[in-house]
């Protein structure tokens, strides 16, 4: 094999007939690596992309997961709260008559307000809250309407009269709305 001959610190370098086929070879080679290097990296970017968004939407999955779980948890008493509510109901209807309550013993009565009291505190504590919106003003997604009463004002027209029945809340979601009689103004 014939080597490099130098004439001159400032004179081409000479390639012989071998050299000269292995440079257009690697020359060709290269490009041809160049290439495929860039159909790599182009490949590895989208691969990239996609294991990334690919991640993203499994950390999203696993937020929605979780809280939906969260509320699964914080509303699985709501079919119970649900069927304790005629309890209530019972326990008012027993109040409102006040001539048959005064007419019962009075440690019979302390006693029966004392477990209505011990109830209402449970559901309190386990986010029920009750719905009593008497002078407020009638609104048709969070109340229902079991009639109008005629008002003598225009600023008593739409408001709440009477409270027939209470309504109650789970945490921030309506359990049963509180049937109401509202004011009808007429001139």
């Amino acid at each position: 094999m014939n080597t490099h001959n130098k004439q001159s610190e400032n004179d081409d370098i000479i390639l012989t007939e071998e050299e000269k086929e292995l440079s257009s070879f690697t020359k060709k080679s290269a490009t041809a690596l160049k290439k495929e290097l860039s159909a790599c990296k182009k490949q590895a970017s989208e691969y990239l992309a996609g294991w990334q968004r690919a991640k993203a939407d499994l950390i999203n999955y696993r937020k929605g997961d979780e809280a939906r779980r969260k509320d699964a948890v914080r509303y699985a008493t709501e079919d119970f709260i649900a069927q304790c509510i005629p309890i209530l109901d019972s326990f008012d209807m027993a109040f409102r008559d006040r001539n048959t309550w005064e007419q019962a013993p009075e440690n019979w009565r302390r006693g029966i307000e004392h477990i209505y009291a011990q109830f209402l505190s449970v559901l309190r504590d386990n986010g029920v809250s009750q719905l009593t919106p008497l002078n407020e003003p009638f609104d048709p997604s969070q109340h229902d309407s079991a009639g109008t009463n005629p008002v003598d004002t225009k600023k008593d027209d739409g408001i709440i009269l009477d409270v027939i029945q209470r309504g109650y809340t789970l945490h921030d979601k309506l359990i049963r709305a509180p049937k109401v009689i509202v004011g009808h103004y007429q001139e």
